[in-house]
């Protein structure tokens, strides 16, 4: 991707490894002349990126952009009745959820039942909240925006396998910059690649769990 397709703005553009190219605007006037760019900063190229810093490889990127074509085994899948690929595939799930009907109420009804449950008193001073110290405002949106949003979508019991997986996932957050930006080796980026290696195994586990579990 040449540096010439982007408009004049403040900041950084630079090709990463044959996985796309990773822009740093340096000017809050420039983000959205940069945000506009919807072509190059599009769902492919994030996901792309994001995989590349989690171990996948070109040739298997590959697969995950190959929509399947007549007289192939996947062709017409039941999971993906309009035959997309598997890329395309996960951000119509995601977007489907999003959607008014019953996707959407499977999705939010428990996480506003548990929210509701949640912002009283006794509730936020027993869970989020030390002795005499203040409730922890930041527990509690992890809780909610993390915990809860990850049961819905791989279902409750995926916190049987891992049940530090919130931790998890936010030491991955907190790092994900030194690894899915600038590339930086395991041992510079050590939080990240050891919740990146246990999130994987999750997930892994996951996989293989009976369906009837989820």
């Amino acid at each position: 991707m040449a540096c010439q397709k982007w408009p004049p703005f403040h900041g950084i553009v630079r090709a990463l490894n044959g996985f796309g190219t990773l822009v740093i605007v340096t000017a809050s006037q420039d983000a959205g002349t940069v945000s506009n760019k919807s072509k190059l900063l599009s769902w492919e190229g994030f996901l792309t990126r994001l995989a590349g810093s989690f171990g996948i490889t070109r040739s298997q990127m590959d697969l995950v952009w190959h929509g399947p074509t007549l007289g192939e085994e996947s062709h017409k899948d039941k999971l993906s009745p309009h035959n997309k690929d598997v890329g395309l595939w996960i951000e119509a799930l995601y977007r489907q959820s999003s959607f008014p009907g019953e996707s959407f109420h499977n999705f939010s009804g428990p996480i506003l039942r548990h929210l509701d449950a949640s912002l009283h008193w006794k509730v936020l001073d027993t869970h989020y909240a030390s002795g005499s110290e203040p409730v922890a405002s930041m527990d509690f949106c992890a809780d909610i925006l993390v915990t809860e949003v990850t049961k819905a979508l791989y279902g409750r019991p995926v916190y049987d396998i891992q049940p530090d997986l919130t931790q998890q996932l936010y030491d991955f957050s907190e790092e994900a910059w030194k690894i899915v930006m600038f590339e930086y080796c395991k041992i510079a980026a050590r939080r990240a690649a050891n919740a990146k290696d246990s999130i994987i195994a999750t997930m892994r586990k996951h996989i293989q769990s009976p369906e009837e579990l989820f």
